[in-house]
């Protein structure tokens, strides 16, 4: 019988942990980066310092004073902003996005090497 009611406060004890531990993810997370809502997209950056300032900014209606008094906000949009047209250029002269070409590249330099290695390893045993 007292088993079965340590096991009942074990099984009560658990959800509890876990919810404690998400909402100390969340404010982690509210604490150390800022979510931004921009035009057609929704990302977050990193604060340089924790704090529960900035969670959410939406920068769709801003105007210039507001990118002036915000540039971490500003530097971070116009960084993405760039590699964004990059991708799109890239896509428009070759059809294919960037991240893919990248990752064909790669995968075709990572077969050379292993034809390379399997060359070397079947001469060495010859040997």
């Amino acid at each position: 019988m007292e088993a079965n009611i340590m096991n009942r406060r074990g099984r009560a004890f658990l959800p509890l942990v876990i919810l404690l531990a998400l909402i100390g993810i969340c404010i982690w997370f509210c604490g150390t980066h800022t979510v931004i809502r921009a035009e057609k997209s929704l990302f977050w950056i990193e604060k340089p310092y924790f704090g529960l300032d900035k969670i959410y900014v939406d920068v769709r209606d801003w105007d210039m004073m507001d990118y002036l008094s915000h540039p971490d906000i500003a530097k971070e949009l116009a960084r993405r902003g760039i590699e964004q047209r990059r991708d799109e250029g890239h896509k428009e002269q070759t059809g294919e996005n960037l991240p893919q070409k990248l990752g064909r590249e790669c995968e075709e330099a990572l077969e050379k090497a292993r034809d390379i290695t399997q060359d070397l390893t079947e001469r060495l045993g010859r040997q």
